[in-house]
Parts: structure tokens; C-alpha cells; sequence
């Protein structure tokens, strides 16, 4: 059995013996304890008798080990992540009698969710928790539920307008926390409309509304979301999925579509698809997810991911856990290797600068976006990101402020992406320095303009796509020093897959 891209031992009548003598990582037990292996196995096709006795047998012997407080079992996010699988699987057309012992513990797992919400953490945790005890107000009757409903429902209204920005984006700015918290209001949507149809109405189909015209907009051409703080691929519901159960996704989109609040911005220009990340690192009340990723991008050509941020191997405390969330992970502009925010153990921020300036003028330029940031002692930082031309961007980068300074500037590239220098020449006291970024189907040309004093260089590197995983890449490294009084242009052309490795070769970009 494999959880998070992690084999484990699987046996039914030995199972969390092997998992407790497997002694897996903090996150992979957590992910064990919320059961969803068990409705995965159950809504498979063919599930027969003998599936769901095996089912309610692990059941049977969990609820046997793990009474209720014992252990990281009942961490009050696993209890409601478990609650809303245990619902599920109570939900399924079940071919034998009903389990009588999951009701019970259900029950059980209210009461002592209802004692333990999370207001400490807030943010997706205390999110779930009240999800989960407003699911429970629907499967059970009488008054203890109408007690968690009426306080679950009053305190989700609340957390509905802290946590869901105006442009519709979540506050903790992670496109993966946007659609596990876009899912749980889903499931609470689909329990509750028939039973609180009014409540859902008012409440919860407005939230959903504008959550998916966020992420619909907020997302690459193959479908999948950008690497934003903590995201990966895998551990959220597809976007298509989420999108799909809202009902409505006749949502359309522009060349250029802006968030202001999460500073988020996706341009499209041709075969060209550049996401940006202009807004803050998060909120500052819950800063665990918060990476060094301000001025950020991710790019796409047609289909295929060419420009990514390195995504996360583990929330274990280590280095790869620091590595991923440090600036050097992002595409994004570093002075004299200052952070954005000092960054320590798995979830912890001390100091944090978060972006100063956001910029757009639709009437001057609507396509064309820029936002800066700023920490003491150093020059501010900003990055402009425009429409040139048809399949072609600019990344324009500036700096503000006095001295010389060490600039590294990296871009990651997708597995299976080859870069190679073409030409350089300096013209004008500038370097001009053309790259390739190639696949097997398609390419794009990169025309770096920059002061002599910097250097291209190409390196090895990896990123993490998914917890526990790690697949080599390559990155381009922008590398020197600078005066405050330079500027960095990248000019990104698409060459469209239909004249990739076939005809006539399109013309190079010319330098200005």
C-alpha cells in the first residue's frame, strides 16, 4: 500500500501492528489515521462483501487501539479529516449490515471535536474542524446535533469572511490549502442542502461561487495549480474535480486576469501562460505554509510546464524542509542572499517583509503588472511582468536603492526540459544572452539583457512534486554583482508546437 507516494506494510489482521513498528513519518501517520486509504479500497471498482468485512474489521481493530485521546491519533485535525472519510464510508451502499460500531465512535469523535477546536491554529485546521462537526449536525438527529451545528455554522461565518480574501483566494495563499479548503466547504454544501437549504444558500453557495471563479483563473493550461507556498501535487482534490461539484464552471477568462489580494496574476499571451505571485507571503497570524516565493513565477508552454518552483519533499523539520521554503527555491530575485522572511523549524516565520508595492494600470498598460518588496538595509526589489508581443513576455527586474550587491536570480525548469546557450555578444555596454529551453515537442527562447557584470549558468538541481518524491531538473542561475541602478530583462518567446522540429526554423528574437 502506498501512502503519500510511501509504501507501507498492508495486512488486514496485522495492519497497525505494521504500522507502529514501521515508525513512518510524522505526516504519512497523520495521513494513516485519516482513513481515506480505506474509502479509496472501498469506492474501487468491484468492492465486494469480503472488502467491506476486511474494511470493518480494521475499523473494528482501530477503535479497539486508539481510544478516544490516545496519541497523535486524535490530533484534532485527524479527528475531523477521519470524521469526514468515516461519514463517506457510512454513506456507501453498503452490501452487508451496517457497521454499528462506526456510528458510535462517530459520535464519540463530535464530542471531543467540539472540546478541541482549533483556535490556536486557525486557518485550514480550525476550517476542517468545523466542517467535520457540521457534517456530523447532518448525520446524527437530536439536540447535541443542533448544538454543533448552530456552533459550528455561527463560527464558520465567521472564519468564511477572515479566511476567503475578496478576490476569492484563501488568506494562507497555497493553491493546494485553496481547494482542500474549497473541498471541505463542498462536502458541507452537499450534507446540508437538503437538511439547512437556507443557511446553505446564504452561507456557504456564495463562498463556493467565489472560490472556484479564484482558482479556475488561477491555474496552468494542464490544469493543475501553480507552486505557491506549500503546494503539491496529489494531496488536494484536482481543481477539475472541485470545479466540476460547484455546478457551474462556465467561468471565462482574459489575456490578463488579477487578484489584488492575493497578488496573484496569470497572463496568457499565445502559447505562453506566465502565473506571477505579487501579493504577500501570508497571513500574518499564519505564516506555516508561507514560503520565500514574493515576485515568483511559474510559465507554461501549451500544455507542457516549462518555468516551476522546486514544491515540497516533507513537513519534517531538515534541511530539505528548509531548502524548500527558502528564496533559492522560487523564481523569484535575491540580493546578498537575504530571505523574505527568516524562516526555522517546519511551520515557524520570525521576521517576514512582505511585498510593498502592487501595481496595475489598466488604463496606462492592462497588460502589464509589477509588484516590489523591501527589508531593511537593502535595496527594494521589483519585478514588472508584461505582455511584449504575441507569444512573447518580459520580466523586467529593478533595483532601488545604493552600493553594489550580490544578485542571484534562478529559474527552474520541469523535468525533461534541456536548456542550452545559443549566443551572447555584448551591444551597448549590455550583455545580450540568447538560451533554449527545449522539450521533445516544443521550445522556448529566452533573451537574457543584461549589465556585464552577470553571468548565465546552468545547473543541476531537483524539485519535489510531490511529498516524497524528488525527480532531477535543471535551472538557469543569473549570477553577479550589480549597481542599484541596473536591470535585469528576460524576454520569453514561445515558439508554438505545430513549428517545433518541423519547417522552416522561426526567427531568433532580435536584441533591442
Amino acid at each position: 500500500m502506498s501512502i503519500l507516494n510511501t509504501e507501507i506494510p498492508f495486512s488486514v489482521e496485522l495492519f497497525w501492528d505494521d504500522i507502529e513498528k514501521a515508525s513512518p513519518s510524522p505526516l504519512i501517520l497523520e495521513t494513516v489515521h485519516y482513513h481515506h486509504f480505506l474509502l479509496n479500497w472501498l469506492e474501487s471498482q468491484g468492492a465486494t462483501d469480503d472488502d467491506f468485512d476486511r474494511v470493518h474489521s480494521i475499523l473494528s481493530d482501530w477503535i479497539r487501539r486508539y481510544p478516544p485521546g490516545k496519541g497523535s491519533a486524535w490530533d484534532p485535525f485527524t479527528v475531523a479529516y477521519r470524521i469526514q472519510i468515516w461519514i463517506r464510508i457510512a454513506r456507501l451502499p453498503q452490501p452487508t449490515v451496517p457497521f454499528p460500531d462506526l456510528a458510535r465512535s462517530l459520535f464519540q469523535h463530535g464530542l471531543y471535536l467540539e472540546r478541541t477546536l482549533e483556535f490556536h491554529l486557525g486557518g485550514n485546521h480550525l476550517w476542517k474542524d468545523l466542517s467535520a462537526l457540521l457534517m456530523l449536525s447532518e448525520f446524527f438527529e437530536g439536540s447535541t446535533a443542533d448544538r454543533w451545528f448552530h456552533t459550528a455554522s455561527g463560527l464558520l461565518e465567521k472564519e468564511i469572511q477572515k479566511q476567503i480574501l475578496p478576490d476569492g483566494g484563501h488568506y494562507e495563499c497555497s493553491p493546494m490549502y485553496h481547494l482542500l479548503v474549497m473541498g471541505d466547504i463542498l462536502d458541507v454544501r452537499d450534507l446540508l442542502q437538503h437538511h439547512r437549504p437556507e443557511w446553505v444558500e446564504d452561507q456557504i453557495q456564495p463562498t463556493i461561487d467565489s472560490m472556484g471563479q479564484y482558482i479556475v483563473k488561477a491555474l496552468h493550461p494542464d490544469g493543475e495549480i501553480p507552486f505557491f507556498n506549500d503546494t503539491v501535487f496529489g494531496q488536494a482534490p484536482a481543481a477539475n474535480l472541485a470545479l466540476s461539484r460547484m455546478g457551474n464552471t462556465s467561468i471565462s477568462t482574459t489575456p490578463v486576469n488579477i487578484f489584488r489580494s492575493t497578488g496573484v496574476t496569470r497572463i496568457v499571451s499565445g502559447e505562453l501562460t506566465l502565473l506571477f505571485d505579487g501579493g504577500p507571503l501570508g497571513p500574518d497570524a499564519l505564516m506555516g505554509h508561507v514560503h520565500n516565493d514574493s515576485l515568483s513565477i511559474e510559465l507554461s508552454m501549451g500544455a507542457h510546464r516549462f518555468i516551476v518552483n522546486r514544491g515540497v519533499f516533507e513537513y519534517t523539520p531538515g534541511s530539505k524542509r528548509i531548502d524548500s521554503r527558502s528564496i533559492h527555491s522560487h523564481n523569484t530575485p535575491c540580493l546578498d542572499n537575504f530571505e523574505q522572511s527568516e524562516i526555522w523549524s517546519s511551520f515557524r516565520v520570525a521576521e517576514r517583509w512582505h511585498r510593498d508595492r502592487f501595481d496595475w494600470n489598466p488604463q496606462e498598460n492592462p497588460n502589464s503588472v509589477s509588484a516590489s518588496w523591501i527589508r531593511p538595509g537593502m535595496p527594494r526589489i521589483s519585478r514588472e511582468v508584461r505582455i511584449e508581443e504575441f507569444d512573447r513576455i518580459k520580466i523586467m527586474d529593478r533595483f532601488e536603492g545604493e552600493g553594489r550587491h550580490s544578485l542571484s536570480s534562478p529559474f527552474h525548469f520541469a523535468p525533461n526540459i534541456h536548456l542550452k546557450s545559443v549566443h551572447h555578444e555584448e551591444i551597448d555596454g549590455r550583455l545580450k544572452w540568447t538560451w533554449m529551453a527545449e522539450s521533445e515537442s516544443t521550445r522556448m527562447e529566452m533573451l537574457f539583457d543584461l549589465p556585464l557584470s552577470l553571468r548565465v549558468e546552468v545547473e543541476e538541481t531537483v524539485w519535489w512534486p510531490r511529498f516524497y518524491v524528488e525527480e532531477p531538473i535543471e535551472r538557469l542561475l543569473i549570477r553577479g554583482e550589480i549597481e542599484c541602478s541596473d536591470q535585469v530583462v528576460l524576454l520569453l518567446r514561445g515558439i508554438p508546437i505545430e513549428k517545433a522540429g518541423s519547417g522552416p526554423e522561426s526567427p531568433p528574437i532580435t536584441p533591442d
